[in-house]
């Protein structure tokens, strides 16, 4: 037998275990990253609510306001007509 008939099964084994290595590695680095996505994501949603709940809380009052005060100044009914002709 030749060497190089030797060597080559060992080099596809060799070949397959770092595939196999790599391949694991980048998954386990995929996990990491998509995780701190998540994380980052959970902690701008967090922010958004916050800033929407407080203006729903306090700010909505004042447009509640005004818009009574609109109301309040309308009475009655108000007909259009578009007699075109």
């Amino acid at each position: 037998m030749n060497m190089n008939q030797q060597r080559h099964p060992i080099a596809s084994a060799l070949g397959s275990i770092i595939g196999v290595v790599i391949f694991i590695g980048l998954f386990i680095v995929g996990l990491i990253f998509f995780s701190y996505l998540l994380i980052i994501g959970g902690i701008i949603g967090l922010v958004l609510f916050l800033i929407a709940y407080i203006r729903a809380k306090f700010f909505a009052k004042k447009i509640r306001g005004q818009a009574k005060k609109q109301k309040q100044a309308h009475h009655g009914r108000t007909i259009d007509h578009n007699d075109v002709g």
